[in-house]
C-alpha cells in the first residue's frame, strides 16, 4: 500500500513528477500481495486523474480530502494552523475525530490524513493512528520552531531553492502572525539563476527580508548577495553578509506576534566559507539571541 498526496516536489516539471508517481500504481498492480490499497488525496487535480481511472487497477483506492465524498474527510472550516502546531476535525468511517499535531503548516493536514489512511489500510485503529501522529515532534530543520517565551517565534527551515522558499513562506503566511521577518541567502558554487528569483520571493512574501550569506564556499559573499539583490525592488529588505549578525538583527527587530523565518540551512550545523567548514547552527544562534533579549 502507499499514500499519494501531490503537494510539493518537481522533476523537470509537475507533469513529469505526476507521470513518475503514476508508475507506482502500475507497480502496485503487479504486486503478488493480496492486501493492496492506494490512499489518494482527492483534493488534488493530479490525484483525481489517477482516481478517475481506478477501474484499471486491481485494488482498493481510499480517498481523503475536504471533498464531501472523500472516504476520509477533512472538515476544512475546523483547521486551526498555528506556528506551534495544527488541529483539525476529520470524519473517519462516519465518526468524527479530532486530530492534533505538533507540526506546523497546512500541508501537514494532508500528510497526516494520508498517514491515517495508510494506517487504517494496514489494520490499525483510527484512534491509535491519531495518537501516534500526536506524538511526532517533527523533522529537525523542517519548519522547526525556536521559542524563548518572548511572544514571537523563529522558524528554521532547509528551504534553499526558489520553489521551497515560496512554499515555506506561503505556509507561514497562512498562520496567524503580525509580521514575517525572513533571513536567507544562497549557497556559493551553486546555481546562480535562482538567486534573483529567491530574492523576489522573499521580499514579496515577507514584511522584512534580511539578505545574508548561506554557505558561500569559494565565492565572494558580496557577489552572491548582489545576484540576490538583482531580483529585489523596494525598501522592505536589509543586507547583512554575516549570518549570525543577520539573525541577531532579525531577533532585535521582532515584536509580539512576529514570525522570524530563517531559511536555507535547516538541520545543517555548519557553514562553509572558502574551503573551511565551521560549526554554525541557525537554531542555536536564534535561541542564543532570543535568550539574551529575554534576559
Amino acid at each position: 500500500m502507499f499514500a499519494l498526496a501531490f503537494l510539493y516536489g518537481f522533476q523537470k516539471n509537475i507533469e513529469s513528477y505526476f507521470l513518475a508517481k503514476r508508475r507506482l500504481f502500475g507497480l502496485l498492480s503487479w504486486s503478488g500481495k493480496s492486501r493492496r490499497t492506494a490512499v489518494v488525496n482527492i483534493d488534488d487535480e493530479y490525484s483525481r486523474r489517477i482516481y478517475a481511472e481506478r477501474e484499471i487497477y486491481p485494488y482498493e483506492m481510499m480517498t481523503f480530502g475536504t471533498d464531501p465524498h472523500s472516504a476520509l474527510r477533512i472538515e476544512k472550516e475546523s483547521i486551526l494552523d498555528r506556528i506551534t502546531g495544527i488541529r483539525y476535525r476529520a470524519v473517519i468511517k462516519g465518526e468524527e475525530s479530532e486530530v492534533e499535531l505538533k507540526l506546523a503548516g497546512r500541508f501537514q493536514v494532508y500528510n497526516s490524513m494520508a498517514a491515517i489512511g495508510a494506517a487504517i489500510s494496514a489494520g490499525i485503529k483510527p484512534d491509535d493512528a491519531i495518537r501516534g501522529l500526536a506524538s511526532i515532534e517533527g523533522v529537525p530543520g523542517r519548519l522547526q520552531v525556536v521559542d524563548a517565551g518572548l511572544g514571537f517565534y523563529a522558524v528554521v527551515d532547509y528551504a534553499h531553492t526558489a520553489d521551497a522558499l515560496l512554499n515555506l513562506l506561503q505556509s507561514v503566511n497562512e498562520m496567524p502572525h503580525n509580521r514575517i521577518i525572513t533571513v536567507f541567502g544562497c549557497g556559493g558554487d551553486r546555481d546562480r539563476t535562482k538567486r534573483p528569483v529567491m530574492g523576489r520571493i522573499a521580499v514579496s512574501n515577507s514584511d522584512i527580508a534580511i539578505v545574508t550569506s548561506d554557505n558561500p564556499r569559494t565565492e565572494e559573499p558580496g557577489e552572491i548577495i548582489n545576484d540576490i539583490l538583482a531580483g529585489i525592488a523596494g525598501e522592505r529588505h536589509r543586507v547583512e553578509p554575516d549570518r549570525e549578525i543577520a539573525i541577531s538583527l532579525a531577533v532585535g527587530l521582532a515584536e509580539a506576534g512576529d514570525i522570524i523565518v530563517i531559511a536555507g540551512k535547516g538541520h545543517e550545523d555548519y557553514q562553509i566559507i572558502g574551503k573551511t567548514k565551521r560549526h554554525f547552527d541557525d537554531r542555536e544562534i536564534a535561541f542564543k539571541y532570543m535568550s539574551e533579549r529575554k534576559g
